[in-house]
């Protein structure tokens, strides 16, 4: 790997270091039926986000759908593990 692979490679280490410790402190905090569908959730849904603002890409309408149907699960689950809560 050149010098160029370092400039993925830095960033790429330091996201999964921070994704790992809060996925950690979200397990430790909450309960597994809420973090874990969250924790899988967002990657989905972000990964085209970023795409559209760093690269330009653009997502067709069908993705779109997708993403809107991740962002409300992960709401539902918030909201049910909220009102149960209660």
């Amino acid at each position: 790997m050149g010098l160029s692979g370092l400039g993925f490679l830095l960033p790429t280490i330091v996201l999964h270091v921070l994704y790992f410790n809060l996925l950690a402190r979200g397990y430790a905090q909450g309960d597994l039926s809420l973090v874990y569908p969250v924790a899988r959730g967002m990657g989905p849904m972000l990964v085209p986000v970023l795409a559209v603002i760093f690269l330009n890409e653009t997502i067709a309408s069908l993705a779109i759908v997708g993403i809107a149907a991740i962002i409300g699960g992960i709401y539902t689950i918030s909201w049910w593990a909220n009102s149960i809560k209660r």
